[in-house]
């Protein structure tokens, strides 16, 4: 049996019963634990990441707005090869130069932390120094790490701690500002990298940095969102390569800005596609067209709008659209439309004219406005065997 414990504003309790809390810790079944809202003083601190790390259960760790003393963390880089924490999830905090230290040992001697999730924590570069010298030690496969703001000798420890990990296959930066020493870095060090999965979100992109992307050479699937600016401006080129990654996702106002930079010949072989629009956009056909066009091995297309709504993206010309997706797609065999107003009638139309696209298999539409008016075409094209049409409402 699965117990899970989530604790909100229990400060008060953890600094006066240190050893009652200790008791509820120390139960064998724990394996999910969920701490909102406390504030906690130097014992206490210490004696819940000795607490934590004791746990011969617990699996799934989160905390949230948690003000935990510097003797949490010291504590927790003592004890940590006796944890059994393998996710990871730390909300709004604090740290300073010596905790930040201490975190980035801890964290880097979990001996079964697979997946860490930063958000909105403050660390120095003590953390980003530390992790670069113990990366070696990591277990972490997944990293997720979002809102920070990193000089230059952070940002270049971070590469590095990055590509020095050897189970690290997953990466998402949201909003995390880097330096150029970032990029510098990853390309000195890229060698090393077990990275296969990038997402950026919330950046900005110019030929060099890009080029310290697809420099990592196990990357497989890049997602490049919410894009700042794509900048052009140093005159830079981006130096040819040739990648293995398969699958990329991107903003579809930016497919010519990343196709000038030279982003397609990079990757000739790319099976998918996912393009993206934010709201107040309406799909276009043309860029269809262009994105899809490069890639000859494209087998599986997803256009993702925002949400439903007065704003959100919608498609104007289902005709346009399918001849593109038809003419630059001749190997789709899946498309998916996501949060796309269609509605009934378009995603009918749209049916209806793929059909005869000679490879597609499936078509997928998620949240797109239809209604019980699509299900008889729906059940008609699926008895055909040919196509296999999902909705989702």
């Amino acid at each position: 049996m699965t117990v899970r414990i989530i604790i909100s504003d229990v400060s008060s309790i953890l600094d006066n019963t240190i050893h009652s809390i200790q008791h509820i810790m120390s139960h064998h079944q724990i394996e999910k634990l969920k701490h909102w809202d406390a504030d906690l003083g130097s014992t206490a601190s210490s004696h819940y990441a000795r607490g934590l790390c004791s746990m011969p259960n617990i699996r799934s760790l989160d905390l949230y707005s948690v003000k935990l003393s510097d003797e949490f963390y010291s504590t927790m880089a003592f004890e940590a090869s006796k944890s059994k924490i393998e996710k990871l999830k730390h909300w709004n905090a604090d740290l300073g130069s010596a905790a930040s230290s201490h975190y980035a040992r801890g964290l880097c001697f979990m001996p079964n932390l697979r997946s860490l999730d930063l958000y909105d924590v403050k660390l120095s570069d003590e953390f980003y120094s530390t992790m670069a010298t113990e990366a070696s030690k990591s277990k972490i496969e997944e990293l997720k790490h979002d809102t920070a703001d990193l000089g230059s000798a952070a940002s270049s420890h971070y590469a590095r701690g990055l590509c020095f990990m050897p189970n690290l296959r997953s990466l998402y930066l949201d909003d995390v500002k880097l330096s150029d020493e970032f990029y510098s870095t990853m390309v000195t060090e890229a060698s090393k990298s077990k990275i296969q999965t990038l997402i950026m979100r919330d950046i900005s992109i110019t030929p060099c940095r890009l080029h310290s992307i697809l420099s990592l050479p196990r990357l497989q699937s890049l997602s490049l969102t919410d894009i700042k600016r794509v900048d052009m401006d140093d005159e830079e080129t981006l130096t040819r390569q040739i990648t293995s990654v398969d699958e990329i996702s991107m903003d579809g106002r930016l497919v010519a800005s990343l196709w000038n930079l030279g982003l397609h010949t990079s990757c000739p072989r790319v099976k998918q596609l996912q393009l993206n629009w934010s709201k107040h956009e309406n799909e276009s056909s043309d860029i269809i067209t262009l994105a899809c066009c490069p890639f000859h091995h494209l087998t599986r297309l997803h256009i993702q709008g925002n949400w439903l709504g007065t704003s959100s993206t919608a498609l104007n010309d289902t005709v346009s659209f399918c001849k593109a997706v038809e003419t630059s797609c001749p190997r789709l065999t899946k498309l998916s439309i996501t949060r796309i107003n269609l509605y009934t009638k378009k995603a009918a139309e749209i049916i209806q004219l793929m059909k005869t696209h000679p490879h597609l298999t499936n078509i997928d539409l998620d949240s797109c406005g239809t209604n019980a008016d699509l299900d008889p075409l729906i059940s008609e094209v699926n008895s055909e065997g040919k196509l296999t049409v999902t909705v989702k409402q």
